[in-house]
């Protein structure tokens, strides 16, 4: 058997040492860069500057009687809207969800001295009875806010209760207006 040759080990270039550290030198960052965000990270969508946010603040919610029946009272939730300069809403909801077995029957609510720039209603949705706050379409939320107060009739005895509330909305910039929080009562 005849043996072939060996290749030689160095194969003569006109590239030199040099050139191929500074090739990957200068490589080197774009394929950091390139490895650096993954694909699904990159397609996370970020929040329009169109859409804002409001924040219900820290305020009185408590068991109360209104005419010696119980009731959930919001005495007064102040509300504020961050946003871009310029974008503020122009429809906006807040939702706060009761246990229907906590709600007396009939649904009887109140919101006097009414909250200026709200209409409020009820709604039931299956199991709960929402205590719904919308936005009246006269009043401009432009500048500020109006925070929330009114009540819905409670079962006697009036049982200790948290509730979700939703905030939900559009923005003059056509964008969506989101929040949420917890009332304890």
């Amino acid at each position: 058997m005849a043996q072939k040759e060996a290749a030689p080990a160095r194969v003569k270039h006109d590239v030199s040492r040099r050139r191929i550290i500074a090739g990957a030198a200068w490589a080197t960052p774009a394929i950091i860069v390139g490895l650096s965000a993954p694909p699904a990270a990159a397609s996370v969508s970020e929040p329009s500057p169109n859409d804002g946010t409001v924040t219900i603040g820290a305020g009185v919610t408590q068991i109360g009687s209104n005419s010696g029946q119980p009731i959930y009272d919001i005495q007064y939730r102040p509300l504020s809207f961050a946003g871009s300069a310029g974008v503020y809403p122009v429809a906006l909801e807040v939702r706060a969800s009761f246990p229907a077995s906590a709600v007396a029957s009939p649904i009887v609510i109140g919101n006097l001295p009414g909250p200026y720039g709200w209409l409020i209603s009820a709604q039931t949705t299956g199991s709960n009875v929402d205590l719904v706050f919308t936005k009246d379409p006269q009043v401009s939320f432009q500048y500020s806010i109006p925070g929330l107060q009114g009540w819905i009739r409670a079962k006697s005895p009036a049982v200790s209760l948290s509730t979700m509330v939703v905030v939900s909305g559009a923005t003059n910039a056509g964008g969506t207006v989101t929040g949420s929080s917890v009332f304890t009562f």
